[in-house]
């Protein structure tokens, strides 16, 4: 006799994908921070980070289309999310914040995705210029921890797709003349 299998509630869906995304997040502070010699520090996107990051001033021609804030509520409401808030300590400062990426994960665990991604563009940090280095490893890395065969980038800035390809990114998803995603196995066949 089998036993009906009980859903998961969503308090505990949000805790065991919340452990697995902390788990995460040290294992990059690990990789990168040996890399930089300088402290980073990830950490989910509190309301605070989120309402520092709409802050940044960029630009003219940068600027993001989105509200940190707005989004970062709606990606709340999903467990399986791929959220990080990067902070680097250095110059005997307080931590700073010098990225934020959120996206998600697909439903069968097929797709690990960046949805929105920023570097702060205010100062120069410990992490500029391999701040989507950072933000991909953190994607390998959580898409590892749950099984995701594929990673995407959603929605990419025209002019960057071409850098997000030295990063493996080379599967372009079009509709019509419109980029939709670049994508990239995890496991190369």
């Amino acid at each position: 006799m089998t036993h009906p299998v009980q859903a998961e509630s969503l308090h505990e869906a949000e805790n065991r994908f919340s452990q697995i995304r902390h788990m995460v997040y040290r294992q990059v502070e690990r990789d990168i921070g040996d890399a930089i010699s300088h402290t980073i520090r990830l950490t989910g996107i509190s309301d605070d980070a989120a309402k520092m990051a709409d802050q940044w001033r960029y630009a003219h021609d940068r600027i993001p289309g989105w509200s940190w804030s707005r989004e970062v509520r709606k990606f709340h409401r999903r467990p399986r999310r791929v959220e990080a808030a990067i902070w680097a300590t250095y110059n005997n400062q307080p931590p700073r914040l010098c990225e934020l990426v959120l996206g998600r994960i697909s439903r069968n665990r097929v797709y690990a995705s960046i949805h929105y991604l920023a570097a702060n563009p205010e100062q120069e940090t410990p992490l500029s210029g391999v701040f989507a280095q950072l933000a991909v490893r953190y994607l390998e890395l959580q898409a590892v921890a749950l099984g995701c065969t594929m990673l995407s980038i959603a929605k990419p800035v025209e002019s960057l797709v071409n850098f997000y390809g030295t990063l493996g990114f080379t599967h372009c998803v079009k509709k019509g003349q419109k980029i939709v995603r670049l994508e990239r196995r995890l496991y190369p066949t």
